[in-house]
């Protein structure tokens, strides 16, 4: 086991620098090891499982790490339980892989299964359940609910000035896109004012470009 979680470790280094083939090696060599000496449901092994489902995803192999993905929500869920924070996480991942593939329906479904599950166990608000928040609202914004976006994000970011402070950008340019331009100027400003260096990425944001000359006057 300590030599696998070193071949394992080997590969997340391969992946950090780029290097998505020679990652992929020592994460199958980690995963074998770990099914043979551990068992497939050990919670090593499934991290493996994990672990290749989001190189294959890094990779553009969809359909291969869903089935990672799968195989690690199915062990979780048996192991872990089905609130779980790791099994929640799979649950997110999978719905960032469902809506990559373009399959809005599959991937909302998922964000919000994580989205109550995280609600529950984490609360409101870890930075864990907003991530879900801002993945569910950008998942509505592919689908062009922007009313749906708004109000998912307008009904969170109320909830507590921690809250607030993880979803403003979005909200600002979901509010932006649904044509309330006077209550996405009131956030960027408000945001700015936190997040100054965040300038430069609003006025290249396509989401925000209504109101770039007014951020640009900032």
């Amino acid at each position: 086991p300590d030599t696998l979680q070193g071949v394992n470790n080997l590969g997340s280094l391969l992946k950090a620098k780029g290097d998505n083939e020679g990652a992929e090696g020592f994460y199958r060599r980690a995963l074998e090891g770990r099914e043979k000496t551990l068992g497939a449901e050990h919670p090593d092994t499934l991290q493996g499982v994990n672990n290749l489902g989001v190189l294959l995803k890094a990779k553009g192999d969809y359909e291969a790490a869903e089935g990672f993905y799968r195989r690690a929500l199915e062990g979780r869920e048996k192991t872990l339980g089905a609130e779980h924070p790791d099994t929640l996480k799979v649950v997110n991942n999978l719905g960032s892989l469902l809506k990559a593939k373009g399959d809005n329906e599959g991937a909302e479904g998922f964000y919000r299964r994580a989205l109550k599950g995280r609600e529950k166990t984490l609360g409101a608000e870890h930075p864990d359940t907003l991530q879900v928040v801002n993945n569910l609202g950008s998942l509505l914004k592919a689908k062009g609910d922007y009313q749906g976006a708004v109000a998912l994000l307008r009904d969170w970011g109320g909830r507590s000035p921690e809250a607030s402070d993880k979803v403003r950008y979005n909200l600002a340019c979901f509010e932006c896109l649904h044509g309330n331009l006077n209550e996405a100027q009131h956030l960027l400003t408000e945001h700015l004012t936190l997040y100054p260096k965040v300038k430069k990425e609003a006025l290249a944001d396509p989401d925000l470009v209504s109101i770039r000359a007014f951020i640009d006057a900032l």
